[in-house]
């Protein structure tokens, strides 16, 4: 099971076909070293120097039922509304003989790069966690959290070359049992160190009680963050979907997405995070590249105000309708059961 990153599609008008450009016409292998692979190359150009940013972590209900594309198309239409840079996504089919890929279609609709990490990697079906940035995805890795014969799982571990340096971004999805979740979180802590690059990890951990041993252990070696109610998006009660940053410092805030769409379109709502990095230092000035833009790259798009901060009650505002820039749509294949 390896990572395979891509760069943007260009969001295709409606009604336009499709890119017929496959995957096997433009894989190569990048980092033998890591088991990371590419799809295609993203021009090489030169990037914004951007020191906010909107972080969002998203289960988008995947492993259950068949994938329509009209099913694809209620997530296209909740990543429009979030407006995020970074975006972890979990319960994503892949592809395969039995599956659609819909991170392809999300990837087109969004025109941003895309990283994915399979936990389920086999002919007949792919299926696992991804990463959508609008910034180079500059490598990825994989790192395998199975547990006994549970599920398998996984993390993704992504550097992203953001506006203010390489931003590590690990995405995951934990286990239902709170044995495998406690030896999974020691597996990924011991995997990076937070004192190397600035990191955030985030996804769903599945955590239902707010002392789990799980939480205890995360929280030594990142700040505690605020946690919105994100599961049953009927009914919110728990806080499965997590977002931490390391440093600490640059967390902004933390709300939960709960607009009237994400409601419908899984069980889970997104979970979206701001932060801001350190300010430029003079040194920082000095040493980025003369290409290097000052101003911050140009969102296609505004936050809705349907978030709700971990600190607020009461109803969620209802989102204006959106239609997601895209025409493309996933195979209408059915995707089997995890």
């Amino acid at each position: 099971m390896t990572p395979t990153m891509m760069p943007p599609d260009t969001p295709t008008p409606a009604g336009a076909p499709p890119n017929a450009t496959t995957a096997d016409d433009a894989l190569r292998d990048i980092a033998p070293q890591t088991g990371a692979r590419a799809l295609g190359a993203a021009a090489a150009r030169a990037q914004p120097r951007t020191r906010e940013l909107r972080i969002a972590t998203y289960n988008i209900h995947g492993g259950l039922g068949a994938w329509t594309a009209s099913a694809a198309e209620r997530i296209a239409v909740v990543l429009d509304e979030l407006c995020a840079d970074v975006i972890a996504l979990q319960e994503v089919p892949l592809g395969g003989a039995r599956g659609a890929d819909v991170l392809a279609h999300l990837r087109a609709c969004t025109g941003m790069h895309a990283a994915e990490g399979p936990t389920i990697d086999t002919p007949a079906r792919r299926y696992g966690n991804a990463v959508l940035s609008r910034f180079p995805i500059r490598a990825a890795r994989m790192l395998d959290l199975s547990f006994g014969n549970r599920e398998p799982r996984g993390a993704l571990d992504a550097d992203i070359e953001c506006g203010f340096g390489v931003l590590r971004v690990v995405a995951t999805h934990l286990g239902l049992s709170a044995t495998e979740r406690s030896a999974q979180v020691a597996r990924l802590l011991a995997a990076f160190d937070t004192r190397a690059l600035p990191v955030i990890l985030l996804g769903d951990i599945n955590e239902w009680f707010v002392r789990g041993r799980a939480l205890r252990a995360l929280v030594t070696h990142f700040r505690r963050a605020p946690a919105p109610r994100t599961f049953p998006t009927l009914c919110p009660l728990f806080s499965l979907d997590r977002i931490w940053v390391h440093p600490g410092e640059w967390l902004v805030d933390v709300a939960a997405h709960r607009s009237a769409r994400a409601r419908r379109a899984s069980d889970h709502y997104p979970l979206v995070a701001r932060i801001r990095a350190a300010p430029e230092t003079d040194a920082d000035i000095a040493q980025a590249p003369a290409s290097a833009s000052r101003t911050p790259p140009e969102r296609p798009c505004e936050p809705t105000d349907s978030t709700e901060p971990a600190s607020t009650t009461g109803a969620p505002a209802r989102s204006p309708a959106t239609t997601p820039r895209c025409a493309s749509s996933p195979s209408r294949r059915a995707s089997s059961s995890p």
